[in-house]
């Protein structure tokens, strides 16, 4: 009789077990899926950011004139250049990271990533990235100038958000 209750004991504990593991399964899968959302809402506040950063008086000027000029311009434009096309690669980073990571869905990466390399095939965009792509880990670098050697990147410098006092490159 005690001998039934100990093998009783067994199988109750077995499916306690069993039922644990099922259950921080399911913890883990609801857990990946809400850091997946959060990753894609960060990623896309540090692009509205970096949008709003563009807005400032001054910025859009001096981003316009960068993507061309980049290093021939003057130093306050210059800086600001530099420091609003390195917060958006910074943005991207941080997308590939995420998706390296399991975290982001291609798309959202890939259309992050298109974006950035259309400012990086611009002249200034272009002089500026070979100044400071060694601070970024290699493999993001090499992801960037895949899709950069990839060809097919439209031309920004045409689009209107990007005209110096309403003129054309």
């Amino acid at each position: 009789m005690l001998e039934d209750l100990g093998n009783l004991g067994d199988f109750i504990g077995g499916l306690a077990v069993i039922v644990t593991l099922i259950y921080l399964a399911n913890q883990v899968r609801q857990n990946t899926a809400a850091l997946r959302t959060s990753s894609q809402q960060e990623i896309n506040s540090g692009f509205r950011r970096w949008n709003d950063v563009l807005l400032r008086p001054g910025v859009r000027e001096a981003y316009s004139l960068g993507i061309r000029d980049y290093p021939d311009m003057p130093a306050e434009q210059k800086g600001m250049f530099a420091i609003a096309f390195s917060d958006h690669v910074n943005n991207v980073q941080g997308a590939y990271s995420l998706y390296k990571g399991g975290l982001l869905d291609s798309d959202t990466y890939l259309a992050h990533r298109y974006s950035l390399a259309c400012q990086i095939v611009t002249p200034g965009g272009l002089r500026h990235w070979e100044e400071t792509r060694a601070y970024y880990p290699a493999p993001f670098v090499k992801a960037m100038d895949d899709c950069v050697s990839a060809g097919g990147i439209p031309d920004i410098l045409t689009h209107p958000y990007f005209q110096l006092d309403g003129r054309p490159n």
